[in-house]
């Protein structure tokens, strides 16, 4: 099998980025919000994680940690 040269791959890249976009097009607004919706909580499963893993708490300490930064945030910028 020959290797994918990087022209034909950013190519494909390029095909695959426009059909993505014509998918999302054709949502409804619903789905548009389902998919947001399940992006945000992807990140905040990952934060989360790296929280856990950086200073070495359970997952309900990381939660408190993150909302409480997530507060203050909001705090600041009223």
């Amino acid at each position: 099998m020959k290797p994918i040269s990087r022209k034909n791959l950013e190519n494909m890249s390029e095909k695959a980025r426009r059909r993505s976009l014509e998918v999302l097009r054709k949502l409804s607004v619903d789905e548009k919000l389902t998919i947001l919706g399940e992006m945000i909580d992807a990140i905040a499963k990952i934060k989360i994680s790296m929280l856990m893993k950086a200073i070495g708490c359970d997952e309900e300490e990381a939660i408190k940690i993150l909302r409480e930064r997530l507060m203050k945030l909001q705090e600041t910028n009223r």
